[in-house]
């Protein structure tokens, strides 16, 4: 469970990268990237 937690706050933190860097996009850029992401899953 320790790592679990351990992983989570890693993917978490990375996440919060990624939105920071994501608002800094471009609008188009954003609807591309969310197009992407909505194909993956």
């Amino acid at each position: 469970h320790v790592l679990c937690s351990y992983e989570e706050m890693i993917s978490s933190k990375e996440e919060h990268i990624l939105l920071k860097s994501f608002r800094e996009l471009k609008p188009k850029q954003q609807k591309a990237i969310l197009c992407l992401i909505s194909h993956e899953s």
